[in-house]
């Protein structure tokens, strides 16, 4: 019976496949959260799998692409036009600074991960629409997706309760993001 179990036996389910049917999720997410669970980062696993089933939550740079086309039409501009080029390209390098603090060494999903962890204690916690508000402040200051971010913050916040219903209460790690009022 215990190869079976290993193999997947004769249709029959294996245990592993049982607490994926307990979790209203795709496999792959179910797993990583079950397997999370066990190794008692439950909650990174949660995060992780928000960031994974969201678009990107980052802006891209479309400007940052054509940079040496700017260079060369800067040249034959007159004064009015060279202070509004030189703003422009100090805004340019704002955005790129800014990008710049989600990029993670790991890759994409740790930068997600480490964005959706700023936004769930940005401006949480106030309220209505001063979170509203704090929350989109926040997006826009760090070249973030409002509507991208909303949607993972509130994905964590409904697996973090689906995983406190459904899987052992030794699963659970300490830090969760705060609950929305």
């Amino acid at each position: 019976h215990d190869r079976r179990e290993n193999r997947g036996g004769e249709g029959d389910m294996t245990a592993l496949g049982r607490a994926v049917a307990r979790l209203p999720l795709g496999v792959r997410y179910a797993k990583m959260l079950l397997v999370g669970a066990q190794a008692k980062i439950l909650d990174y696993a949660i995060a992780a799998v928000a960031v994974l089933t969201e678009s990107s939550p980052f802006f891209c740079d479309k400007e940052g692409e054509d940079e040496d086309q700017k260079e060369k039409e800067e040249e034959d501009l007159d004064v009015d036009q060279v202070d509004a080029t030189a703003l422009a390209r100090q805004e340019r390098e704002q955005r790129r600074t800014v990008a710049q603090q989600w990029q993670h060494p790991q890759g994409d999903v740790m930068a997600g991960i480490q964005a959706a962890g700023a936004y769930a204690y940005t401006g949480h916690g106030a309220g209505g629409s001063s979170e509203k508000h704090a929350c989109d402040r926040f997006c826009a200051a760090n070249n973030l997706n409002p509507v991208v971010m909303s949607r993972i913050h509130r994905l964590r916040l409904q697996l973090t309760r689906m995983a406190r219903l459904r899987l052992p209460s030794s699963a659970h790690s300490p830090p969760s993001p705060p609950a929305d009022t």
